[in-house]
């Protein structure tokens, strides 16, 4: 614990820095704020003589593996580089006052642990890992003459974001970047300034592109019944595009059952569906595990049936059917089935 005596609070509500206020912190919590002293004969005490104590600041738009104005040329630096100097300014960000930023479109969750680690100082990090942008939108700087692909250079840790076409390979990569631990999906729905082939009004993804990403973001959230509409009105001379979120009821796996089996252990399969039991409801993460097993050739088919154990709750029956007999090893890290 630590008390903060003597301090000018700074709080947002009051016009003014409330001055003489001493704050107990205690771990992460702030547990009292008060206009006298607190007593207490194990705290940690500091006199700030005066000096303004606030709450940390947020930034909601940060790039910080972008060290460069030039955001082609930064995707092109090497990867320690960018890793370094992203610690350095993460720290410049957290002795200005930010205590939490958001990145939207570039770091990766190899920053975020590095933090974690302490290998660094730095505010928590919000992150949507990589962007995606279509070819020609504000992810792509490799401008009209570049015979370039763009979609390496993507994989970069330098880079802003990835180049995606089509519904399928959106939806593919919102996956993956979720997969790869991102907290949400940003996506470079029309044009920007620092790209070269953009103009602000440009309009990059389809309606169904746009709404491939936000499905996919809002699933793994826990919302498998998410409805999304996407309108048009026109604001002469332009097309302003607007999205509408139906949420449906989030929902979380409290157990996944198993039934169906006979030549296989039941409980192999219990193991690896053991992380999605307690956690909001990942549609897409329990189809790939699915999928996973069925291509293994050990199964014909899996249905799924769901039983609701109150509002936002449900168990999860897998009714396995065994392919015919055969020599089949379905490995699992170091075991088989």
């Amino acid at each position: 614990m630590i008390i903060f005596d003597n301090a000018a609070v700074l709080d947002g509500r009051a016009e003014a820095a409330l001055p003489g206020m001493s704050v107990l912190v205690e771990g992460r919590h702030i547990r009292e704020v008060c206009d006298r002293p607190i007593a207490s004969a194990t705290a940690e005490r500091l006199d700030l003589a005066g000096h303004t104590l606030m709450p940390g600041l947020i930034d909601a738009h940060v790039h910080v593996v972008a060290s460069m104005a030039n955001l082609g040329a930064n995707a092109l630096l090497p990867d320690a580089l960018v890793a370094m100097r992203a610690a350095r300014l993460m720290g410049e960000m957290l002795a200005r006052g930010f205590t939490t930023v958001r990145d939207v479109g570039g770091a990766t969750l190899g920053i975020r642990l590095a933090w974690e680690e302490g290998l660094f100082a730095g505010p928590r990090l919000v992150m949507s890992g990589k962007a995606l942008s279509q070819t020609g939108g504000h992810g792509d700087f490799t401008g009209r003459f570049d015979p370039r692909d763009p979609t390496p250079v993507g994989r970069r840790l330098g880079a802003m974001a990835r180049v995606v076409d089509g519904v399928d390979a959106v939806r593919r990569a919102a996956r993956e970047e979720l997969r790869a631990g991102a907290d949400f999906i940003k996506i470079m729905a029309n044009g920007g300034v620092a790209s070269p082939t953009d103009p602000i009004a440009f309009w990059g993804f389809s309606e169904s592109e746009m709404r491939a990403a936000v499905e996919e973001a809002f699933v793994s959230q826990g919302y498998p019944d998410a409805k999304i509409m996407l309108t048009r009105t026109l604001d002469s001379p332009r097309y302003i595009p607007g999205i509408f979120i139906s949420l449906g009821k989030r929902v979380r796996l409290r157990e996944v059952r198993i039934e169906g089996l006979e030549r296989t252990n039941p409980a192999r399969i219990a193991a690896r569906m053991r992380s999605l039991e307690g956690e909001w409801y990942d549609e897409a993460a329990m189809n790939k595990r699915l999928r996973a097993f069925l291509s293994t050739g050990a199964f014909s088919s899996v249905q799924v049936e769901k039983t609701e154990v109150s509002e936002n709750v449900f168990d999860s029956t897998l009714h396995f059917e065994e392919a015919p007999a055969r020599e089949v090893s379905l490995a699992a890290g170091g075991d088989s089935y």
